[in-house]
C-alpha cells in the first residue's frame, strides 16, 4: 500500500505501473482469468471482515452486506471470468464491396494506466467492480477508495496487497489531498463514481491530460405510480428500494409521482409497509445508518426546510445524531418548488407528489436533469411505453427498483448530467479497452488500388460507378 501523504512514492508507483503496462496489456486470457480467480478467492476468504468493516462504516447488517456488496460483486466477476476469452478475441468486421481484397477486424487493447475513484455508499462493491474490468482489459490500476468509509477502505488495501503486485494494482488511502495528487497524474483512463459536483472536478482533471473517462454520477431518480399500477406491490417495492442502504444509493427512488386518484390509498400502504419492514421506531437491526455527521446534518436541514415550506409528514421524521439514525421518512409535497427538490436526497426521505394524467408526470420529470435511473409501476403496456418513450435516464426498471443493477449482462451508466460511459460485465471490459480498428489488405490486389493517382479515365468511371451504386 502506498502512503497517500508521500507524493514522491505515489509518483514512483505511477511510473512503475507505466513501465509495466505494456507487459500487462500483452497478457493472455488465461493469465487474466488466473488473477480474477485469485481475487475471487480472497473476497470469499475475507467475507467476515468485509461485513464487519461495512458495519463499522455504515451500520450495514451482515445479510445486506453479503447481498449488495459481496454477492453482486462475485456474480459479475464470475461472469467476466467465464466470458473473457471470447471478449478478448479479435472481432471480424465485414468490409464493403468496394474494399474487395481486404479484411477488417477490431483488436482489443488495454488503454493503459487506470485510476478508479470510488464512493462511500457501496465502498467495497464500487471499488472492486471497476477493477474487474481493468484486470480483464489488462490495465494496471490505482484505486482511491473513500476516506469516509475508512474501515472498508483499509480492508480493500489489505486484500489488494495480498492479491496483486503494486506494479499491477495499488490502493491509495487518504482524503481530498490524495485525490488531488492522483488527478494531477496523466492516467490513460479514469473511472469515477460519486457526486455530480466532484465529477465535474474529475472531468476537468481528465481534460488536462486528455484522459478517457467514465463518470457514474447520480441525480433525482423519479418513480411514477401510474393509474394502472398494482398498489400493494408497488408500495412494498418502493419502500424496500428507497430505504435499502438507508437511501444512500445513486439509483434509489428520489421522489414519487402518484396518480391523484390513488393518493390516499397509496400513502396508507407506504406507511404500513414502513412499519412492517422497519418497525414503529424505524430501528430495525437490518436498517443501515447514515455515513457521517456531515451527511446527517445535510439531510436534517433538508427535511426541516421542506416541512417549513409546506411538506406534510406522513411517517418518520426522527433524527438521532448520536446514532446517525434517521427513521424511514415519507412526505407528501404539493408544490414542486419545495426545497426537497433542490438536490439529490441520497438518504431515507421520500417525497410523494400527485399528478392528474401521465403527460403531467412526464412534464414534471423532464423539467429536471436526466437521472441515473427512472421507474414506473403499471400493468398497462400503453402507460409503460408512453413513459419510456417520453422520458430519458441512464437505466431503470418497470414494476420494481434497483434490480437493473443485479443483471451483469446490462450496461450500467448515466445520461446527461447523471454521467456517461458504461460499466459492468462486458461494458466494463470495453471501458478499459481501446478498440483498435485494423484493415488487412491482400499483398496482391485490392479495389482500393483503383481509386488512387493517377486519376485516368478508367478510374474516373469506377469512382462515378461507386458514387452512383454504393
Amino acid at each position: 500500500m502506498v502512503n497517500s501523504t508521500n507524493i514522491s512514492t505515489l509518483k514512483s508507483t505511477f511510473a512503475v505501473q507505466g513501465e509495466n503496462m505494456l507487459n500487462l496489456g500483452q497478457t493472455s486470457a488465461k493469465e487474466r482469468i488466473r488473477k480474477l480467480r485469485k481475487l475471487e478467492s480472497s473476497i470469499l476468504n475475507h467475507q467476515g471482515l468485509i461485513c464487519e468493516a461495512l458495519y463499522k462504516d455504515l451500520g450495514k447488517s451482515e445479510a445486506e452486506s453479503k447481498v449488495s456488496e459481496v454477492f453482486i460483486l462475485l456474480s459479475e466477476l464470475r461472469h467476466v471470468r467465464r466470458n473473457l476469452r471470447t471478449w478478448m478475441c479479435d472481432k471480424q468486421i465485414p468490409s464493403p464491396i468496394f474494399m474487395l481484397g481486404s479484411k477488417a477486424y477490431i483488436r482489443y487493447e488495454s488503454k493503459g494506466r487506470a485510476l478508479i475513484i470510488a464512493p462511500w455508499n457501496y465502498p467495497f462493491l464500487l471499488s472492486l467492480s471497476p477493477l474487474i474490468g481493468a484486470i480483464a482489459a489488462g490495465c494496471p490500476a490505482i484505486i482511491k477508495p473513500s476516506e469516509y468509509s475508512g474501515h472498508t477502505s483499509a480492508l480493500i488495501a489489505k486484500i489488494i496487497k495480498e492479491v496483486f503486485d503494486s506494479r499491477e494494482v495499488d490502493v491509495i488511502l487518504g482524503g481530498v489531498e490524495a485525490s488531488q495528487a492522483l488527478l494531477e497524474l496523466p492516467f490513460d483512463h479514469i473511472y469515477f463514481t460519486g457526486s455530480t459536483g466532484v465529477g465535474k472536478l474529475v472531468m476537468r482533471a481528465a481534460a488536462e491530460h486528455l484522459s478517457s473517462i467514465t463518470l457514474e454520477l447520480g441525480g433525482k431518480s423519479p418513480v411514477v405510480v401510474a393509474s394502472k399500477a398494482y398498489l400493494p406491490k408497488a408500495a412494498k417495492r418502493i419502500v424496500f428500494t428507497k430505504f435499502f442502504n438507508n437511501g444512500q444509493i445513486c439509483v434509489a427512488p428520489d421522489y414519487v409521482l402518484v396518480d391523484s386518484n390513488k393518493k390516499e390509498e397509496f400513502l396508507t400502504m407506504l406507511k404500513e409497509e414502513v412499519v412492517q419492514l422497519f418497525g414503529e421506531s424505524g430501528k430495525s437491526e437490518d436498517y443501515t445508518r447514515i455515513i457521517n455527521k456531515k451527511h446527517f446534518d445535510r439531510l436534517k436541514n433538508l427535511f426541516q426546510r421542506s416541512i417549513e415550506e409546506g411538506a406534510e409528514l406522513i411517517i418518520g421524521g426522527d433524527f438521532n445524531e448520536e446514532e446517525l439514525h434517521i427513521s424511514p421518512t415519507i412526505l407528501f409535497v404539493s408544490k414542486d418548488d419545495n426545497p426537497i427538490m433542490e438536490q439529490e436526497i441520497f438518504g431515507p426521505i421520500l417525497p410523494v407528489f400527485t399528478y392528474q394524467d401521465l403527460d403531467e408526470a412526464v412534464t414534471f420529470i423532464n423539467k429536471r436533469d436526466r437521472s441515473l435511473a427512472s421507474y414506473i409501476y403499471t400493468s398497462s403496456k400503453s402507460e409503460e411505453q408512453y413513459f419510456l418513450t417520453n422520458t430519458r435516464s441512464g437505466g431503470g426498471a418497470i414494476n420494481n427498483g434497483l434490480v437493473q443493477l443485479a443483471n451483469y449482462n446490462l450496461p450500467f451508466g448515466g445520461s446527461g448530467k447523471s454521467g456517461f460511459g458504461q460499466g459492468r460485465g462486458s461494458e466494463s471490459f470495453l471501458a478499459f479497452s481501446n478498440q483498435r480498428s485494423i484493415v488487412k489488405n491482400s499483398p496482391f490486389f485490392s479495389v482500393v488500388d483503383l481509386l488512387g493517382y493517377p486519376f485516368n479515365s478508367f478510374k474516373k468511371k469506377i469512382i462515378n460507378f461507386l458514387i452512383r451504386w454504393f
